[in-house]
């Protein structure tokens, strides 16, 4: 698990300035989606591509130099370029997941949040469990990225269903007339 160590602590330089950028994330969301649906589209839209473009501008260079990098830590490592290259691609999908995270968050669906993680966690144990035994460090490199699929795409399919249709109630004003014995709400 040597091979794996090292390629994950790449992992972690690649997710490091998506992440940091991220931090003032939640409260700026938060803002923009009591105010109005399209500031909020608008501000997870630009951290979404933030996101992906920080992400993919390290990864795309680890990459490429997948191969120097290995070496550096031993002749033995070198065979660990596929994890290195697997957990490179991970990171765009976690730096994702992450910015839709906290617009989860933002709109206040901590529940929904945490079955979206759980999600996350069940396909990688079960990814984990499955590819781990057969190719050992490359499995476990597969199992991140598999799971963070999986949880990408969830999160995103929630955002598409659930929380674009909140929103556009929010712009929506009520037609309902108020009748003569209702107080004004």
């Amino acid at each position: 698990m040597g091979i794996f160590s090292a390629a994950n602590q790449w992992r972690a330089a690649v997710a490091f300035l998506p992440s940091l950028l991220s931090q003032p994330l939640l409260a700026m969301l938060s803002h923009a989606g009591t105010a109005d649906s399209s500031s909020f589209r608008k501000l997870l839209r630009a951290n979404l591509i933030l996101a992906v473009g920080l992400s993919a501008s390290v990864a795309l260079p680890i990459g490429i130099f997948a191969s120097w990098i290995m070496r550096a830590y031993g002749a033995q490592f070198f065979q660990g370029k596929p994890v290195l290259i697997v957990l490179a691609v991970t990171t765009v999908f976690s730096s994702l997941a992450a910015v839709i995270g906290q617009a989860i968050a933002s709109l206040d669906r901590m529940w929904s949040g945490f079955f979206l993680n759980a999600i996350w966690a069940v396909a990688f144990l079960l990814l984990a469990a499955i590819l781990t035994p057969r190719y050992r460090a490359l499995g476990l490199a597969g199992a991140y990225l598999g799971s963070y699929i999986a949880h990408t795409a969830a999160e995103l399919l929630y955002l598409r269903i659930s929380i674009s249709g909140t929103l556009d109630q929010k712009e929506q004003p009520s037609h309902r007339q108020q009748g003569p014995d209702e107080l004004p709400r």
